[in-house]
């Protein structure tokens, strides 16, 4: 039998981390940090370094380099530019969403995905272009109705009644009175 060799088995050269190979497609202004990198679903994106044909975000990465650390289960980095493609990172400091303050780095914060759905609310901005209120397509309701929905609740019908009433599920009139949903209309 012959002899197994005690000497391990080359494999190359170590990989080199995204953070490293950064700066060659990050394009400072005084706004925001441009990516002149490969991009994917409009987001700079940069080889892991480790798997072949495999890429993560460069503003994930342009976050775990600011901050030093992984970015926390059940957490995402989203932009406070709403600008894709953005990789600013540079000043430490707070972005609010509804009252909460989350950590940020340059124009990059870090919070749980339904922050990202509630900035999104409170610019005006709705996925996939999708209008607000009666302007979307699919509205059952008007403002006007809305508007009624309230008054008639706080006079005291119930929210079956008013279901029925305006033709919706009782479910949607809770939501219209707790602002989870029309919250737009005064």
């Amino acid at each position: 039998m012959p002899e197994q060799s005690t000497t391990p088995r080359k494999r190359g050269p170590k990989p080199t981390p995204p953070s490293a190979r950064m700066h060659r497609f990050v394009i400072k202004s005084a706004g925001c940090w441009g990516w002149s990198g490969a991009t994917a679903n409009g987001y700079g994106a940069i080889g892991d370094g480790v798997r072949p044909n495999h890429s993560v975000y460069a503003h994930r990465v342009a976050w775990e380099m600011a901050d030093e650390t992984p970015i926390p289960d059940g957490y995402g980095v989203y932009h406070t530019c709403d600008n894709r493609p953005c990789t600013r990172n540079d000043e430490q400091g707070t972005y609010e969403v509804r009252g909460v303050l989350y950590p940020r780095w340059g124009h990059l914060f870090c919070a749980p995905q339904v922050a990202n759905v509630h900035d999104m609310h409170q610019k005006g901005r709705a996925r996939n272009g999708d209008p607000r209120g009666e302007k979307n397509g699919r509205a059952i309701l008007s403002e006007d109705d809305v508007r009624e929905i309230r008054r008639l609740a706080a006079a005291g019908m119930t929210g079956a009644d008013l279901g029925r009433r305006f033709g919706v599920v009782k479910e949607a009139i809770y939501d219209i009175l707790k602002r989870k949903r029309w919250s737009h209309v005064v």
